[in-house]
C-alpha cells in the first residue's frame, strides 16, 4: 500500500532535478545607426519569474525611445522547452536588433547555458530592395547566465541598408548544462603544485631567519 506514495515522491524528486531557468532579465535594443546616433529604442523587463504569460517582453515595456521609433518583436522564452521565440508586431524597419535574456537564475544549482541554435527563420523584408530573406545577419550569442539574439544589416556599406522583420516567428533552442568540474587528476595537481609553493616560501623565510 506503500508504494505509490513511494512512487510519486520520487517522481517528483526527479522532476524537481530537471535544469530549468526560473527567472530573467529581458531587453531589446532597436537601432537605425547608420541614419541617427540618437541612440536605440529600448524595452525591458526585469525579474520575470518563469513560466509566465508569453510574450514576456513587448512593445510596452518602452524605457527608452529617442527617436519615437514604432515596433518591435515580442520576446517569449519558453523554460519547458527551452525555446526562445521572437515574433515581429507590424512593420519594424531597423538595421539592428539585439534581444537579450540575462541574469538567468536556475532551479537548479551549477547550471549554465552551453548554447544556442536556429531552429526556424522567418522572412524578413529588405526596405530597399523589397528582396525576402536579403543578407541579415542573425547571430545567437551566450554566456554562462545569458543568452540572445542580433540582427544586423550592412548598414556600413549601405547607409540606409534597414530590414523588417514581419509578423514571422523565428525560434531558437537554447541548451543548458552544468558548470564543468575539474577531473580529480587536475585538482590532486593543483593541490600539490599549491602545497609545494607553500613548503618553498617557508624553507626560503626560515632560511633568511638564519641568517
Amino acid at each position: 500500500m506503500k508504494t505509490i506514495p513511494f512512487v510519486i515522491s520520487m517522481a517528483m524528486l526527479c522532476s524537481a532535478g530537471v535544469a530549468a531557468v526560473i527567472q530573467a532579465d529581458y531587453q531589446e535594443d532597436l537601432d537605425l545607426p547608420g541614419l541617427t546616433s540618437l541612440g536605440p529604442r529600448v524595452e525591458q523587463s526585469l525579474d520575470v519569474t518563469l513560466p509566465s504569460a508569453s510574450p514576456q517582453l513587448s512593445g510596452t515595456d518602452v524605457i527608452s525611445n529617442p527617436s519615437n521609433w514604432k515596433n518591435s518583436l515580442n520576446v517569449s522564452f519558453n523554460p519547458t522547452t527551452d525555446i526562445l521565440s521572437l515574433t515581429g508586431d507590424g512593420d519594424n524597419d531597423y538595421q539592428i536588433i539585439t534581444v537579450t535574456l540575462s541574469n538567468l537564475v536556475f532551479n537548479v544549482g551549477g547550471q549554465v547555458v552551453t548554447g544556442i541554435t536556429p531552429i526556424s527563420i522567418g522572412n524578413a523584408v529588405d526596405q530597399i530592395s523589397g528582396d525576402v530573406n536579403p543578407a541579415i545577419t542573425t547571430t545567437p550569442f551566450f554566456t554562462a547566465n545569458s543568452f540572445g539574439v542580433t540582427y544586423s544589416s550592412d548598414y556600413l556599406t549601405y547607409r540606409f541598408d534597414e530590414f523588417n522583420i514581419q509578423a514571422e516567428t523565428d525560434t531558437f533552442q537554447v541548451t543548458l548544462g552544468a558548470a564543468s568540474v575539474p577531473e580529480p587528476g587536475t585538482l590532486a595537481l593543483t593541490a600539490f603544485a599549491a602545497a609545494l609553493l607553500l613548503w618553498r616560501r617557508r624553507r626560503s623565510r626560515a632560511s633568511v631567519s638564519h641568517t
